[in-house]
């Protein structure tokens, strides 16, 4: 396609984006945005972060951290990469040293009698321990060698991060909360960013960059955001980023071609940037006057950022264009992930 064209379709699709639903006023969304369902929803994913906040947790977090490897490879790192901030290159060792050495990725949990293969038999209510362990529901496998000879091997889906962070093993929505947990606990201001089509990813304000950058745990990707939709072929509707200072809606960083772009009818987008407000500012009600101009100073540049991009398919870096490396093949078929 002729690059101008192309950069013309893109412009438009960012204004189609943006421009969505404004003539609706602020005090019809408030009045209306009880009745819509994902309304509601957007609080209950704001409460996913205040984990982050529980006291202790840092601490805990620290100590599961190989602090002397990951500051060593960074260190490594800045020394001869001055494209990115020390910063930058911790993030970037912490993402390896996550992947390869701490967390673990399940597919289907191998039998807990022969250590073989299972298949899925659904999930059903954890028992009272995984329930007091923070578990909200246990998948149930079996095993494909002995079938029903073998006790079935339980997989309990954990949100309590005090678990996950020694439990170390789940999918997406595990590596992201125990992923974003770390970076905040070396420093870094993170935020979890969810995506309506079924994944989790991280974040990370790089303070060298200026501006917020994607990383992935599960695929050990640092600043790679088209990576979803040209390396995965994934569409998505919203990509919605909370951390303890505020929510926003980062779609346009994901997505930036319309044909990538899977409707967005869940609830009105006035309604939907009422409720992302309501949250931002419920976050910054105890912040001295001072923080909450230079945050959103800071929202106000992040705005233009995500309005001005234009994508140009030629300008894809190898890490957008890689496939998705967790997961069997099947898998990651069937979630529309299976490549672009």
């Amino acid at each position: 396609m002729d690059p101008a064209l192309a950069r013309s379709m893109t412009e438009r699709f960012c204004v189609m984006m943006s421009e969505r639903d404004r003539r609706i006023s602020p005090i019809f969304a408030a009045t209306h945005a009880p009745r819509f369902p994902f309304y509601h929803q957007l609080s209950r994913l704001a409460e996913t972060v205040e984990q982050y906040d529980t006291p202790g947790l840092i601490d805990e977090a620290i100590e599961q951290i190989d602090l002397a490897t990951i500051y060593d490879e960074a260190d490594l790192c800045a020394a001869l990469d001055h494209t990115l901030g020390h910063q930058d290159h911790l993030i970037r060792a912490l993402l390896r040293w996550f992947k390869e050495e701490f967390f673990t990725w399940v597919t289907t949990p191998p039998c807990s009698t022969c250590n073989g293969e299972t298949t899925s038999l659904g999930a059903q209510e954890p028992s009272p321990q995984e329930k007091a362990d923070g578990a909200g529901r246990t998948e149930v496998h079996c095993c494909k060698t002995s079938g029903n000879s073998h006790p079935m091997t339980r997989f309990p889906r954990y949100d309590k991060l005090s678990t996950l962070i020694k439990y170390r093993k789940g999918r997406c929505g595990e590596f992201a909360n125990v992923f974003t947990l770390f970076c905040i606990s070396l420093g870094s201001r993170a935020r979890w960013v969810w995506n309506a089509e079924d994944h989790v990813w991280t974040e990370v304000y790089s303070t060298f960059l200026g501006r917020w950058v994607a990383c992935d745990a599960c695929e050990n990707s640092f600043d790679a955001p088209l990576m979803y939709t040209h390396g995965w072929g994934k569409k998505m509707s919203y990509c919605l980023a909370f951390s303890e200072e505020g929510a926003v809606d980062v779609t346009r960083r994901y997505v930036r071609q319309k044909e990538h772009l899977l409707p967005r009818n869940l609830l009105p987008e006035s309604i939907l940037r009422f409720g992302l407000r309501e949250i931002t500012a419920r976050c910054r009600v105890n912040l001295r006057d001072a923080q909450v101009r230079a945050l959103e100073e800071e929202d106000e540049e992040e705005e233009t950022e995500l309005q001005e991009y234009y994508h140009d398919t030629d300008q894809l870096t190898r890490a957008e264009r890689r496939p998705r490396q967790t997961g069997t093949a099947e898998w990651t078929r069937s979630r529309g992930e299976g490549g672009a």
